[in-house]
């Protein structure tokens, strides 16, 4: 069966950024494959009402109806129960910001094999904190970049 990916808001803006900076640049390529990836069947996207939040959060309008339009393009969504509540409860006492333990959550409860995130911040808080944390469901939280490149084609 395909991998199911959750994006997470910083992905999907990743592609409307400046791109003059090469880490921009590359991982808003790797972005771009995993949406054609998701194209292809090859991948499965998983989205929700998280997404839907913080992207409507964007004062920006141009760039909060792209982001929209993109996310509204998710093959999969996830609604997130008490269930799912409660655990983004245990992520952001664990040390996650709010929005980022909600998106954790949400790809644990839908299943998700990997949480995708140019955010170095929440990556390095997930990888330090996913070791002491009972898991509902495995998922790990993955630069784009990194998960194209390594795990995409295997």
């Amino acid at each position: 069966m395909a991998p199911l990916v959750y994006l997470d808001v910083c992905c999907l803006n990743r592609l409307f950024d400046d791109h003059r900076q090469l880490r921009v640049r590359l991982e808003a390529e790797a972005v771009r494959e995993v949406l054609r990836a998701v194209a292809a069947g090859r991948v499965r996207w998983l989205g929700g009402p998280t997404l839907d939040l913080e992207i409507a959060r964007n004062p920006n309008l141009e760039r909060r109806r792209q982001v929209a339009a993109l996310a509204a393009s998710a093959t999969e969504r996830i609604d997130l129960g008490a269930e799912a509540q409660a655990r983004a409860r245990v992520l952001h006492a664990a040390g996650l910001g709010t929005v980022d333990a909600l998106h954790w959550a949400a790809a644990e409860a839908g299943g998700a094999d990997v949480l995708l995130t140019t955010d170095d911040r929440f990556e390095r808080r997930a990888t330090r904190i996913a070791p002491a944390l009972t898991p509902l469901h495995a998922v790990h939280v993955r630069n784009p970049l990194t998960w194209v490149t390594e795990d995409l084609n295997r």
